[in-house]
């Protein structure tokens, strides 16, 4: 299973709360957002060669040896790093399996399979690409003024639903920006420069860079159509389906 990524949550005694709210708030108001692809690392070309005893398969710089008995094509990169389950078809011609990609962080900590199709290239050896799902996260930060005069805000995770339902306080101070809710507090930095807002959501990991966004380009914080109509019939707009692993035992 890979780490799971927490939300930062952090209590009032780890860090002083601004005394009082400086400069021009308002320059805050509005929409900011960030986008961060998580992994995974390993994907592209896949190469089994079946030419000496010990098959081998090849990808992401991984050189590994393959489990072949009857029809059937394996092999496990190390650290869960990901595995693939074929068969051989068409005579040999062709290895159809799946990929199964090794778990990431929250909201990616499931292992999910993808198709593949090797196709022999020369005598014995085939070859393919992988694409396994990518473990993209999203953050948008809607920051208002209220009409008491304070700033609060909302934060929308089209992922995993993070931070739902929650309203935010916001306090700035010299740039350091201090949003809270409760007993949970989330500490950022507002880089004027260069119109970035340097926010930690992510427990354990370094703060995201925000920018500012608008209809355009805050894809994951508008509603937007998936499904369309084509010749009376509902057509999904994407095709490719991963899933999350849960094969049988003798697989």
């Amino acid at each position: 299973m890979g780490c799971l990524v927490c939300l930062s949550a952090c209590s009032s005694a780890r860090s002083a709360r601004p005394a009082e709210t400086k400069g021009a708030p308002d320059e805050l108001v509005g929409l900011w957002g960030s986008e961060s692809l998580l992994g995974p690392l390993v994907k592209g070309e896949l190469t089994v060669d079946g030419r000496m005893t010990q098959w081998r398969a090849r990808i992401g710089g991984f050189d590994v040896p393959v489990r072949a008995a009857d029809r059937t094509v394996s092999f496990t990169l190390p650290g869960q790093s990901g595995e693939f389950r074929g068969q051989l078809r068409d005579a040999g011609k062709q290895i159809a399996g799946h990929w199964i990609q090794g778990a990431g962080p929250y909201p990616y900590n499931n292992r999910y399979a993808s198709p593949v199709e090797l196709v022999e290239v020369a005598p014995r050896v085939w070859r393919g690409t992988v694409n396994p799902l990518e473990q993209r996260i999203s953050f948008y930060l809607q920051v208002d003024r209220s009409s008491g005069g304070g700033l609060t805000a909302f934060i929308r995770n089209p992922e995993a639903n993070l931070f739902r339902g929650r309203t935010w306080d916001v306090q700035v101070n010299d740039g350091a920006v201090l949003l809270s809710n409760k007993n949970q507090r989330l500490e950022g930095k507002l880089d004027r420069d260069n119109q970035l807002l340097w926010l930690g959501v992510l427990d354990g990991q370094p703060p995201l860079a925000f920018s500012r966004r608008d209809r355009s380009t805050a894809v994951g914080f508008y509603p937007r159509a998936t499904l369309k109509m084509m010749d009376g019939r509902l057509a999904r707009s994407r095709t490719r389906v991963w899933m999350r692993v849960g094969f049988p035992s003798w697989w």
